[in-house]
C-alpha cells in the first residue's frame, strides 16, 4: 500500500526503464497499471475502471521532468500530461477529450455528492485541457474545456434536458505557502 494524505494506492504494479547515473537519470519509459478499485481517496474507493498511466521522465540536479504521458482509464477514457518539478515548484499541461459525463460522476469520490449527481442521471461528453502551478507563493490552476450531448433527468422525471453543450473556462488561484 502506498499512501500520500489521503490518496490511497492499494493494488497495481509498476514497469521502469532506467538508464544514465544517479546526477542524470533518465527513465525512457514508465508504467504504472492499477486496477479497478485499487485507488481511494478520502477512504472511498474510486471507480476508474483499470488505470494504467504512462510516460517518459528525466531527473537532473534535483529536478524531474515528465513528458509524453498518459492516463488511460477503463471508465473516464485517455488524458495527456506533462510536468516539470524543479525549485520547490511544480507546473504541468493536461488534457482529455470525449470525458463520460456519467462515467465522471460515478467516479467521484465523494458518496454523497456522487449520488446526487447519479439521480439525475447525467450523461454526454466533456474535454478538458488546462495547467497547473504550484509554488511557494500558491498556486494556480486554469482549465478550459467543451461539452456536449448533455442531458440530465430529475429524480422526480419533472426536468429533462437533452442536447445542451458549450464551453468554459475557469481559474483557480490561492496565495499563500503552497
Amino acid at each position: 500500500s502506498l499512501r500520500h494524505e489521503d490518496l490511497i494506492l492499494s493494488r497495481g504494479t509498476a514497469k521502469v526503464v532506467l538508464s544514465g547515473t544517479p546526477d542524470a537519470l533518465d527513465v525512457p519509459s514508465f508504467t504504472l497499471t492499477i486496477p479497478d478499485q485499487g485507488l481511494a481517496l478520502d477512504k472511498e474507493t474510486l471507480a476508474l475502471g483499470l488505470l494504467a498511466i504512462r510516460g517518459r521522465a528525466e531527473l537532473r540536479n534535483g529536478a524531474v521532468r515528465l513528458s509524453e504521458g498518459t492516463i488511460s482509464s477503463g471508465a473516464l477514457g485517455t488524458a495527456t500530461f506533462s510536468a516539470t518539478y524543479a525549485g520547490g515548484s511544480l507546473s504541468g499541461r493536461f488534457k482529455a477529450s470525449a470525458l463520460p459525463v456519467a462515467a465522471a460522476a460515478a467516479a467521484f469520490p465523494d458518496p454523497s455528492l456522487r449520488e446526487r449527481l447519479l439521480e439525475w442521471s447525467p450523461e454526454g461528453q466533456a474535454g478538458l485541457e488546462g495547467v497547473l502551478g504550484l509554488g511557494s507563493t500558491g498556486i494556480e490552476v486554469a482549465v478550459s474545456g467543451t461539452m456536449s450531448g448533455l442531458g440530465l433527468a430529475s429524480p422526480d422525471g419533472r426536468i429533462l434536458a437533452q442536447e445542451g453543450g458549450g464551453r468554459f473556462a475557469l481559474r483557480l488561484m490561492k496565495n499563500g505557502t503552497a
